[in-house]
């Protein structure tokens, strides 16, 4: 009688404990990458700089072509950018450097998904162009390699 009633629970209890068990996040996973370091952050960095000790936000894109990412921790010596990179010109965007300084800065970097406690939202001091940042992950990185073509 008893085993019947054991018996009776043990699916229950099997299917708790896979769920308890499957509550692990898999954004933690790291993840390694060759990429370029394509465009700023711009209204981000003397706030982030000053605050955190890093570089401003960067977007980054995969060399594949089929990911971009953005971070707030890229180390600030990897690359010296010209100025040229971070201009108000119409062929650059808000964000992106101008086309010919986009396959420039290649990097491969190590790196996790931002949690919701990791991620970086500065505070802007204007009004900012945001179009097309939506579904960009935030990332953090773990570490980042400069690379010579």
């Amino acid at each position: 009688m008893k085993t019947t009633k054991i018996l009776k629970w043990l699916p229950v209890l099997a299917i708790c404990l896979a769920a308890v068990g499957c509550t692990e996040d898999d954004n933690n996973d790291l993840m390694q990458v060759d990429c370029y370091i394509a465009g700023y952050d711009g209204g981000a960095g003397v706030i982030i700089e000053e605050d955190y000790g890093v570089a401003h936000g960067y977007f980054i894109i995969t060399t594949d072509l089929k990911d971009t990412l953005l971070t707030y921790d890229l180390p600030i010596d990897i690359y010296d950018f010209p100025v040229k990179c971070f201009c108000a010109r119409p062929e650059c965007t808000p964000t992106w450097f101008p086309n010919s300084f986009k396959k420039e800065f290649k990097v491969r970097i190590s790196y996790t998904i931002a949690s919701e406690e990791e991620k970086v939202y500065p505070v802007y001091r204007h009004d900012i162009f945001t179009a097309g940042l939506n579904g960009i992950s935030q990332i953090i990185i773990k570490s980042a390699i400069k690379l010579e073509e």
